[in-house]
C-alpha cells in the first residue's frame, strides 16, 4: 500500500495494520474526490469495539472526525471494549484539536 495523502502521512500512527491503513486511504480518497459517503456506516465497530469515530480520534484524523461528528454525533457516546469514548481516546493520544472540537459540540457551542 502506497500512502501518499498528506492527511495520512501527517496523522500519527499507533499500531496500524494494513486493514486500517486501507480504510483510512479509502476515506481520504472519498473526501478528496467529494464522493457521496452517505453509505459509509458510522456505527460499524472492530473487534475492540472501536467505531470509525474512535479510530479518527485516536489517530488524529481531524477531517474524518469533523465529518463523523456532523453525520453521526451519536458515536460520541459509544464506548469501546475498554470503556473509552472517542473523546477519551483523543485525550489519551494528545489529539487536543479533536478534543476541543468534541467538547465544543457537547457544550452546544460547536
Amino acid at each position: 500500500l502506497h500512502v501518499s495523502s498528506p492527511d495520512l502521512i501527517s496523522a500519527p500512527r499507533r499500531n496500524r495494520n494494513m486493514k486500517w491503513l486501507a480504510i483510512d486511504k479509502l476515506f481520504e480518497t472519498l473526501v478528496t474526490l467529494r464522493v457521496d459517503r452517505s453509505w459509509f456506516s458510522q456505527m460499524v465497530a472492530n473487534c475492540r469495539g472501536a467505531t470509525p469515530m474512535h479510530e479518527a480520534c485516536w489517530q488524529g484524523n481531524l477531517r474524518a472526525a469533523r465529518w463523523l461528528l456532523e453525520k453521526a454525533p451519536q458515536t460520541l457516546q459509544v464506548k469501546n471494549k475498554m470503556g473509552y469514548r472517542p473523546v477519551d481516546l483523543a485525550r489519551k493520544a494528545g489529539q487536543m484539536e479533536i478534543v476541543h472540537l468534541i467538547e465544543a459540540r457537547e457544550s452546544g457551542s460547536g
